[in-house]
C-alpha cells in the first residue's frame, strides 16, 4: 500500500489554488461556545452544496487570498482532479476546512506548518475554508514519501555545558497512508555515536503527529551542534533528517524541554538566568504576548545579577490566552524552575505583556500563595472587556449555566485575592492594540479595595510596545527586590471561581462549592489560644466543604465560622487537616446545607463515605476534580477514542472527528495525543479517554464509563430526562480505573455532525460537566457526575 501511494503521488505536481468563491457575514461574532449558521445547519444535514451565488476572488501573485470580507467568512475553493489520490493540502490562514465535507485542521495564525495529508476524489472535490483573520492561502503539493519527519515546527532544547543523560524533544511526523501506524521509531544519533530509540505513538491514518523523542546529551563546540533523525519501520528507515540544536553558555538565555503532564507531549521554556546564581535571588516568572515565542519574551529582558527570569510558553504563540491548557503549562513550568533554580522560595513573582499582562492577572489572583508580587505590562483585563467573549444580555437558563462555565476568566470577581501581593500596572497611553482604559480600570477597582501595596505607571505616548522597557521596567524589578510572600499569614482572604481551576491558599483549601463555578469566597483569621490551642475564625460564602490545615504542635482547636461553633479536640498530629462539611452532605440533597460538621481525616481510606462526591473524593480538586467540566477529560494524558460500532456513516464520522480534534490540538496546544479505535482503548488505563459516538456505536463505552448518569442512542437520556431527535452531546463522565471519560457524539449522524464546530479545545470558551444541543440552541445543561436537577437547566 505505501509504495503504491508514493508510486502514484509521483505524478502530482505543486498546484496553486487561485480562485475562490466567498460568503461572508453569515458567523457569529465573538468567542460562542455554540457557532451556529446556515452552512454549519447544512452540513449538519449533510445538504451543503457547492455555492452558484458566492462572490468571487482571485489570489495574489503570492497566492493569498486577501479581501475585505475575509475575517469572518466561508471561501470556497473547487478543484477538479483526474484519479483518487492522496495529495498533501499546504493552506494558511483558515480556522479549518472541510475537504469534500471531512473537518480538518486549520492554521488560523498563518505559521506555515500544518500540511496535510488529504483524498482528493476523480472529478470535482469542494474545500470549504472557515477564514477569520483576513487572509487565506492553499496549494495542492505531491506526497514526496509515504511516512516522513517534518521539520519544520521543532520543539528541542538548547544544549549546555552541564547537560547529562537524555533530553526530551518533539518532530512532526506524517503519514501519508490510509492505515494507522503503531511501530514506527524515532532513533536520535548524537554527533559523537551515541544513539536512543523511542517509538512513535499511535499515528493515525492521513494525518501528522507531534511526535516526543529523547537524545543523548551532546557535548560541542562552537554554535549549533547537528542531530541525526532516524524514522524507522520494521528495521527498515523511511525517512531521515538532520536538525541543529544550539549551543548556550550557563549565563547566557537558554532553552529547556520537558514532558507535560497535560498529554504527554514535550513543551519548553526559557530561562534568563542570574548572574550571580544564589539562594536568596528572585524567581520571576513572565508570560509572553499574542504571537510571541517564549524565546523573544526572554530576551526582552536586560540580564540581571540577583533574579531569574523563567519565560513559559502558554503551548504555542497564541495558545490559550493563559487560561485553560496554557494556566497548566504556567503552572508545570513555575514548578519546575521552583525546584531546579536557587532563589528565595518566598520571593518568586509574576509579570507579563499584552496577552501575558491578562495572563499575569489571570494566574495572578487563581494563586495569591504562589506570588509574592503581580505586574502586568499592556494588559487586558477579561475575555469581555477585551477579548469579544460571550455574554449574553438576557440568557435563558441553560445559557445562564454555560455563560457561569465561564467565570474562571472573571479576573474582576477574585481581585480581593492580589490583597496579599504587590502589584505593579504598566501601560502606554498611546497603546494602539490594548486600550489603557484596561490598565485605568483596574488602577480603579485596586484603589476601592485599598489596596495596601500597589503602583501605577502610564507611560506618555507609549505605544503598545515601545521598547525592551515595556517588560523590562525598573519599577516592576524595584517591586520584586523589596517584596516578600507570607508562607503563613494569620488572616487569609480567598476567592474561587472553581476549586479545580484553584482550590488553595496557604493553610485553607476549599474542597467544593453549593453552586458549582460561582464565585466561593473565605475570609479567615487564625489567633494562637492558650498553649497549643489554636482558634480559627471567619465566613464563607458559597462554600460547602472546606479543609484546614492546623500549625505544629496542636492538640486542640476552635473553629467558628459563619457565626457556628465547632469544636475540635484530641486528634493529635495525625489530623493536622481538618475537613469541615455542611451537614456532613455533599451532593445529596436539594436543600441547602447549613451546619458544619468536622470529619477528621487520619488517612484516606478511613473516610467516612459521606465526604465522597458521587464515588470521587474530595480531598483531592485540582489533580481530581470534585465537579469537573468538560474540558478537565482533556488532561491527564487523554486518548481520542473513535467508534467502531456504528453504521458505516457513523464510524467514519467518529474517525474523522477524532483526527480533527487531535490536528488542532496539535496546533493549538503543541499537542500530541494517541488517536484509536474503541476495540484499543484497554490500552490506555488511568488515562483520560475522549469517546467519539455515542453508547450504542463506541464499543469502549460500557467498559470504560463508570455507572453513567447519561446515556446517548436514538435519544440522549440524563437522569430521568430524555431529549429527542437531533441531539449533539459534549459531557464528561465518571471512569472506571481512569479518572474522566469525556464523550462526544449524538443520537445519530446530524446530532454527531453538531459537534464539529464547538471550540471545546479553544480559549475563551467554557462548558459544563454535560451540554445537549440541537439546531434551535441548547437542550439542555448541567454541574455534576449525577445527575442534579438544582444544577442542571432545560429550554
Amino acid at each position: 500500500m505505501l509504495a503504491a501511494l508514493a508510486l502514484l503521488s509521483l505524478s502530482v505536481q505543486t498546484s496553486s489554488l487561485d480562485t475562490a468563491y466567498v460568503l461572508g457575514g453569515v458567523m457569529r461574532a465573538g468567542r460562542h461556545p455554540i457557532p451556529s449558521d446556515p452552512v454549519i445547519e447544512a452540513l449538519v444535514k449533510g445538504t451543503w452544496q457547492p455555492p452558484t451565488d458566492w462572490r468571487q476572488i482571485k489570489a495574489n501573485a503570492e497566492g493569498w487570498f486577501e479581501d475585505r470580507t475575509l475575517r469572518s467568512a466561508y471561501v470556497h475553493i473547487p478543484v477538479e482532479w483526474s484519479r483518487d489520490e492522496t495529495v498533501l493540502l499546504d493552506a494558511a490562514g483558515h480556522t479549518m476546512v472541510y475537504v469534500n465535507g471531512v473537518p480538518r485542521g486549520g492554521d488560523p495564525y498563518g505559521y506555515g506548518y500544518m500540511t496535510l495529508p488529504v483524498r482528493l476524489r476523480a472529478g470535482r472535490n469542494n474545500l470549504l475554508f472557515v477564514s477569520g483573520r483576513g487572509r487565506i492561502r492553499a496549494a495542492i503539493k505531491p506526497i514526496s514519501k509515504p511516512v516522513e519527519f517534518d521539520v519544520r515546527d521543532l520543539t528541542t532544547p538548547d544544549l549546555l555545558p552541564s547537560d547529562k543523560g537524555l533530553m526530551d524533544a518533539a518532530v512532526v511526523v506524517r503519514n501519508a497512508g490510509p492505515d494507522p501506524l503503531n511501530d514506527l521509531w524515532i532513533e536520535a544519533i548524537a554527533p559523537d555515536g551515541k544513539a536512543r530509540k523511542e517509538r512513535v505513538g499511535a499515528l493515525l491514518g492521513e494525518t501528522i503527529r507531534k511526535a516526543p523523542f529523547r537524545f543523548p546529551a551532546i557535548r560541542a563546540t562552537g554554535d549549533t551542534a547537528r542531530l541525526k533523525l532516524r524514522l524507522i519501520r520494521q528495521s527498515k528507515v523511511l525517512d531521515e533528517q538532520e536538525i541543529p540544536l544550539r549551543l548556550r553558555g550557563e549565563k547566557q538565555t537558554y532553552k529547556r524541554t520537558f514532558v507535560s503532564g497535560i498529554d504527554g507531549s514535550v513543551q519548553y521554556y526559557v530561562v534568563n538566568p542570574a548572574q550571580k546564581p544564589s539562594r536568596s535571588n528572585h524567581l520571576v516568572l513572565t508570560v509572553h504576548g499574542a504571537s510571541v515565542e517564549a524565546t523573544s519574551q526572554a530576551d526582552a529582558y536586560a540580564s540581571k545579577d540577583d533574579i531569574t527570569i523563567v519565560a513559559a510558553t502558554n503551548r504555542r504563540p497564541y495558545g490559550f490566552d493563559w487560561e485553560d491548557w496554557g494556566r497548566m503549562d504556567a503552572l508545570e513550568v513555575l514548578s519546575i524552575a521552583k525546584k531546579t533554580i536557587p532563589h528565595n522560595p518566598h520571593s518568586v513573582h509574576l509579570t507579563g505583556h499584552s496577552m501575558g499582562g491578562h495572563g499575569a492577572w489571570y494566574l495572578g489572583t487563581l494563586y495569591p500563595d504562589l506570588f509574592a508580587s503581580v505586574s502586568p505590562a499592556a494588559g487586558w483585563i477579561s475575555f469581555w472587556s477585551y477579548g469579544g467573549g460571550w455574554n449574553p444580555e438576557n440568557p435563558t437558563p441553560p445559557e445562564a449555566l454555560l455563560r457561569r462555565s465561564m467565570n474562571a476568566s472573571d479576573v474582576l470577581a477574585r481581585l480581593s485575592n492580589t490583597l496579599a501581593q504587590g502589584v505593579y500596572v504598566l501601560h502606554g497611553d498611546a497603546d494602539e492594540s490594548v486600550p489603557v482604559s484596561e490598565a485605568r480600570r483596574m488602577r480603579e477597582e485596586l484603589t476601592k479595595l485599598e489596596h495596601p501595596d500597589f503602583g501605577y505607571h502610564e507611560v506618555k505616548g507609549g505605544s503598545h510596545w515601545w521598547s525592551n522597557e515595556s517588560v523590562d521596567w525598573p519599577g516592576i524589578f524595584d517591586l520584586v527586590r523589596r517584596r516578600r510572600l507570607d508562607p503563613d499569614p494569620e488572616q487569609i482572604d480567598f476567592t474561587t471561581p472553581n476549586p479545580a481551576v484553584s482550590s488553595k491558599a496557604w493553610w485553607a483549601q476549599v474542597l467544593q462549592q453549593q453552586v458549582p463555578l460561582e464565585p466561593s469566597r473565605i475570609q479567615l483569621v487564625r489567633k494562637p489560644g492558650m498553649g497549643q490551642l489554636v482558634e480559627i475564625s471567619g465566613s464563607t460564602q458559597n462554600v460547602r466543604a472546606l479543609e484546614l490545615t492546623l500549625p505544629k504542635p496542636v492538640i486542640a482547636s476552635q473553629v467558628t465560622l459563619d457565626g457556628q461553633k465547632i469544636a475540635l479536640q484530641g486528634f493529635g498530629d495525625r489530623a493536622r487537616q481538618v475537613r469541615l462539611i455542611r451537614n456532613g452532605l455533599l451532593w445529596t440533597s436539594a436543600k441547602p446545607a447549613s451546619r458544619w460538621v468536622p470529619a477528621f481525616r487520619a488517612s484516606y481510606e478511613d473516610d467516612p463515605p459521606e465526604i465522597f462526591a458521587g464515588g470521587i473524593p474530595v480531598e483531592r480538586p485540582v489533580a481530581l476534580p470534585t465537579l469537573p467540566t468538560l474540558k478537565d477529560a482533556f488532561n491527564n494524558r487523554m486518548a481520542f477514542v473513535f467508534g467502531t460500532g456504528g453504521t458505516p456513516e457513523e464510524n467514519e464520522w467518529a474517525r474523522n472527528k477524532a483526527r480533527f480534534d487531535a490536528e488542532s490540538w496539535y496546533y493549538r496546544g503543541n499537542g500530541s495525543v494517541d488517536v484509536v479505535p474503541d476495540t484499543l482503548a484497554a490500552r490506555y488505563p488511568r488515562r483520560n479517554l475522549v469517546l467519539y459516538g455515542n453508547s450504542a456505536t463506541n464499543k469502549a463505552w460500557r467498559s470504560v464509563v463508570a455507572d453513567p448518569f447519561l446515556t446517548v442512542k436514538d435519544t440522549a437520556k440524563v437522569g430521568d430526562r430524555e431529549a429527542r431527535g437531533n441531539i449533539a452531546v459534549a459531557a464528561v463522565l465518571p471512569g472506571q480505573g481512569r479518572p474522566l471519560v469525556a464523550i462526544i457524539g449524538g443520537t445519530g449522524i446530524e446530532g454527531m455532525r453538531r459537534t464539529d464546530r464547538l471550540p471545546i479545545l479553544g480559549a475563551g470558551t467554557g462548558y459544563p460537566s454535560w451540554l445537549l444541543v440541537d439546531g434551535e440552541g441548547i437542550v439542555g445543561a448541567g454541574f455534576g457526575i449525577r445527575y442534579d436537577p438544582t444544577q442542571s437547566a432545560w429550554r
